[in-house]
């Protein structure tokens, strides 16, 4: 945790998805939630739009919604497009 008045850490320091966690949607190059909520949070506000480009398996798409951000994804496979769809 982050302390009002203390120097960021240059490491965040987050979990990676464990094998058998439910998180876990068995694309390889999916990024834990906490990871892609903080980026998020970091650079940019409710209501802004966020463009990914490299869909994969929806992640970024999935933590949008939820921070109330809209969204905009790609991908030029269609496998990962058909993962995302299925998991918004």
């Amino acid at each position: 945790t982050e302390n009002k008045g203390v120097p960021l850490h240059d490491v965040w320091e987050i979990q990676h998805i464990q094998p058998t966690a439910k998180e876990r949607l068995g694309y390889d190059t999916q990024k834990p939630k906490a990871l892609i909520e903080r980026i998020i949070k970091a650079s940019s506000n409710e209501g802004d739009l966020v463009a990914d480009f490299y869909l994969g398996s929806g992640t970024t798409a999935e933590v949008c919604k939820i921070l109330n951000r809209s969204f905009i994804g790609c991908d030029i496979n269609p496998n990962a497009v058909k993962k995302a769809k299925g998991r918004l």
